[in-house]
This record gives structure tokens, sequence and C-alpha cells, in this order.
């Protein structure tokens, strides 16, 4: 499967992506997106769990690597180490997680990382506590410090009603319509409203302005001065693997 795009404005840019499944095609081998000039190579287990993600270019080596990703007998990851940019100039380790979960239960209890740094460049993991997860009677998260989330409330269908963080961040507070769907979701700084997204089927809208549509095959979002196809590439479980624009 070959997809390619061609330059018609400024703010485009020329990509081709092209995908190789397995011997049986049943699951997403690799990606290569020219755009970047790199290749994105993916491995899965005999289950079709993703056990390696790793990127590779002309003049990069291991620069971007997800691998050492250990998994459970009940399918829960336990181990997971990930190469990524630590400053302006250098790569390395910026991940190496160690996942527990509670006794006797699927339950994340905690994550543990021991590269400690929190100012790598990189958008990696970042260890702020040392308390284990919390969960309601319902067996739905209702709090974690590692992000900053002091606390998760829920209304009567079970759906995130207000998500309150730390300090002085603010809190995020849903709203459904009565069958569940989400209509607004409004953030707030320390109690000050900051930012409202609204969803009407599906189009969504950010203090009024259009934000993007999403579609059958991905979504349609205004950036770089003119609305973007983005493109949602899945495997056989229906993840997204790769969005190509």
């Amino acid at each position: 499967m070959i997809l390619n795009k061609q330059d018609i404005s400024s703010c485009l840019e020329f990509y081709t992506t092209a995908i190789f499944y397995d011997e049986k095609a049943r699951a997403i081998q690799s990606l290569s997106q020219h755009q970047l000039g790199g290749t994105v190579r993916n491995s899965t287990d005999n289950a079709n769990r993703l056990t390696t993600a790793n990127y590779t270019a002309s003049g990069e080596t291991n620069w971007f690597t997800v691998n050492g990703m250990l998994i459970d007998g009940n399918g829960n990851l336990t181990k997971l180490v990930r190469r990524n940019q630590m400053t302006a100039s250098t790569y390395g380790g910026v991940d190496n997680l160690t996942y527990t979960y509670q006794t006797n239960s699927n339950r994340l209890s905690q994550v543990l990382n021991s590269h400690l740094s929190a100012t790598f460049t990189s958008k990696d993991f970042k260890e702020r506590s040392g308390t284990a997860y919390t969960y309601d009677a319902n067996g739905s998260l209702s709090g974690n410090l590692d992000k900053q989330i002091n606390t998760i409330s829920y209304n009567h269908l079970n759906l995130p009603d207000t998500v309150t963080f730390a300090g002085t961040t603010g809190k995020i507070v849903f709203g459904y319509d009565a069958a569940g769907n989400k209509l607004t979701q409004k953030l707030y700084t320390n109690t000050t409203l900051t930012k409202t997204h609204a969803y009407i089927g599906e189009t969504v809208y950010v203090d009024g302005s259009l934000d993007y549509l999403m579609h059958e095959e991905g979504r349609v979002a205004y950036e770089l001065c003119t609305y973007q196809y983005e493109y949602h590439v899945k495997d056989h479980l229906g993840n997204v693997r790769q969005v190509p624009t």
C-alpha cells in the first residue's frame, strides 16, 4: 500500500508512505515516510503485540527507538526502554520504565523510570511521585501524581466529569448529553476559564472557531495556513500506527 501526496501549496510538503505487512498480511512490519527521509520499523510477538519500534535515517543511528518491551501473562506491559532526544544535539536513553500492578489485579499501580532527568528535550515519561495510582470503587482511575492529577471525579454514567490538577494548575471539566456523548471540554487555569472545546457531531470547535473535522480515514485540521488531511494508518486491531498528512 503506497500513499502519495503532491505539493499543492507552499504550506504542504511532499511525502510517500509505504506500508509492509508480515507474511500472513495481518500485522504492519514497516512504515516508511520519505518526507522525513527515514523508516519506522515495527515488530510484534506471536500474539501480534508491539515489541519494538525503531526509526532509522541516513546519519542517524539509534536516535529514536522503543524496545525492551516485556509483557506478563495477563497481557500487561511490564518493561519499556526508549531512546530519544536528550538535548539540542545529543540523543540517548530517556526512558527505562518498569510497570507494577496491584496484587491480584490488572490495575496499574506505579511506573518507575530509572532515567530521572526532568529536562530532556523529548516528551519522555516524567516520574514526579512515588505515590501509587488510586482508583474508585468502580475501578476507574481517581488519582495519578506522575501526571500531576490530584483527583478525577465521574458522573452517573461513569464518565470523567472533572480532572483536578496539583497546585494551582487548574482543572478540566467535561460535559455530556444524556446518551454520554461528549459535548464540551473546558480548561481552567486556577479558576479562570481559558479554553473551551465544543463537540458537534464530527466537528470540533475551540473557543468558537473550527479546529478539526473527523472523517472515516482520519481527520481534517487547519494547520500550516491551510486545511491538512490526516490519514490514520491502522493495524489489524484498529490501533493507529502512523498519521500521514
